[in-house]
């Protein structure tokens, strides 16, 4: 009997399980530390990107949301649970820049890098610790 069980659960597990897919589904990215990459500055604090299937993004820190529109999107990332990444080249009021999330081994993280836009633009990596479809 304890077979049989296991066998209609090995069956049903590809229908139950849905990888997370950056090209279709909204997906939230929490990190709690994120480094400023201009002055090597570490910052403990929450923030939040959400990734929409459509062409925006947004930057949620405390009570502040920040929307980014996607201009283009380069590689694609079928299971965000395995090694891989995408980068979003993105734009924030008349300002260009990139994001790119990724996972190598057990690290998560994105790079909002709008450095190039500014000399005082803002380069900052977050490192994720919790990913969730929305």
């Amino acid at each position: 009997m304890k077979a049989l069980i296991f066998l209609v659960g090995c069956m049903l597990t590809p229908v139950i399980i849905h990888a997370q897919n950056i090209t279709e589904d909204t997906i939230s990215w929490t990190s709690g530390t994120s480094i400023d990459m201009r002055s090597s500055t570490e910052r403990t604090s929450s923030s939040t990107i959400v990734t929409y299937p459509q062409n925006k993004i947004q930057l949620i820190q405390g009570s502040r949301t920040r929307e980014l529109d996607v201009m283009s999107r380069e590689g694609s990332w079928s299971d965000v649970s395995l090694d891989g990444f995408v980068v979003f080249i993105v734009r924030y009021g008349q300002i260009e820049g990139i994001l790119r999330i990724e996972k190598a081994g057990d690290i998560t993280s994105a790079l909002l890098d709008f450095s190039d836009a500014a000399v005082s633009g803002i380069k900052q990596k977050f490192i994720i610790n919790s990913i969730e479809t929305r």
